[in-house]
């Protein structure tokens, strides 16, 4: 990372001026559109939909040990060109960099949890991809800091947000009653959240709600997926996923990921060590569903 960093003022300021925002709520039509179609498509009425990659490892691999979400405010360019090589490589739905814990990174990167998840929003909408989504990942940071992600949501030009890492269905109560009402949210429980309570209705804590999943390595992902995906769809839920691919060869991602879909996924992204490979991988299964 370069040694004079903008400051995270510095950073959102001069992505607004560069993206020509004036504080309104741009091509609305065209948003709520988009919105109802990702809503449409999540639920499973439309095509299935695949995600932008992780960053962590690929800008882990550029700036030794500095959090992925940490470049969104600080080398912003940097961020934009990863979404911009997802969006190449097929995806429909940029999600936003900052799915790191946020109680972490205020306390070891002394980070803005409001600015950092606006800039990445931000960020994610002006990728060029269908939609996009700002993303979360709860720690025990105050759920009050998504509400200017959500209040700003139209004027950020995201269509929903997804929050990751919940444990609790209470938890997914307290972060979704953050944030704006009417936002559509994506709930992706952690693991051990998700074994405790695979109730789709424990975890429908709001109409906004409109798709569940899970975050796991591919293999196990594609287990809870084939278990589990079936129930949350009867439900009316959309089912999404984001494997990770590490020690998972391209051939094998392709074969979990025809299988990932043909179980009732109506979206996956892939984490990890993700190549251009994986990606075409993921793209393919995706369009084959």
């Amino acid at each position: 990372m370069p040694s004079d960093p903008l400051s995270p003022e510095e950073s959102l300021a001069a992505l607004i001026e560069g993206l020509e925002l004036d504080g309104e709520d741009a091509d609305s039509d065209a948003g709520v559109q988009a919105t109802a179609e990702l809503v449409a498509r999540l639920r499973g009425n439309g095509a299935p939909l695949t995600l932008s990659a992780g960053l962590e490892e690929r800008l882990a691999g550029l700036a030794g040990d500095a959090p992925a979400a940490v470049w969104t405010l600080f080398e912003p360019d940097t961020v934009a060109q990863c979404h911009a090589l997802s969006v190449a490589s097929g995806a429909d739905v940029v999600v936003a960099n900052t799915l790191e814990p946020l109680d972490a990174l205020v306390s070891d990167e002394g980070v803005d949890p409001e600015g950092l998840l606006v800039t990445g929003a931000l960020l994610a909408a002006h990728a060029a991809a269908p939609f996009s989504l700002g993303a979360v990942r709860l720690g025990t940071e105050d759920p009050a800091c998504l509400g200017r992600l959500s209040s700003e949501a139209a004027c950020l030009g995201i269509n929903g947000v997804l929050l990751a890492g919940v444990a609790t269905p209470k938890d997914a109560a307290r972060a979704v009653a953050a944030l704006t009402p009417g936002l559509p949210v994506v709930l992706l429980p952690d693991t051990d959240g998700w074994e405790a309570a695979p109730d789709p209705g424990a975890w429908r804590v709001s109409g906004d709600v409109v798709a569940l999943g899970v975050e796991a390595p591919l293999s196990e992902a594609l287990g809870i997926t084939e278990r589990d995906a079936p129930s949350v769809r009867d439900a009316g839920l959309g089912w999404v996923v984001r494997g990770d691919v590490a020690a998972v060869a391209p051939e094998q991602c392709a074969v979990a990921l025809r299988r990932l879909y043909d179980a009732g996924a109506t979206a996956a992204g892939l984490s990890g060590p993700v190549t251009p490979a994986h990606s075409l991988a993921l793209r393919d299964a995706c369009d084959a569903s």
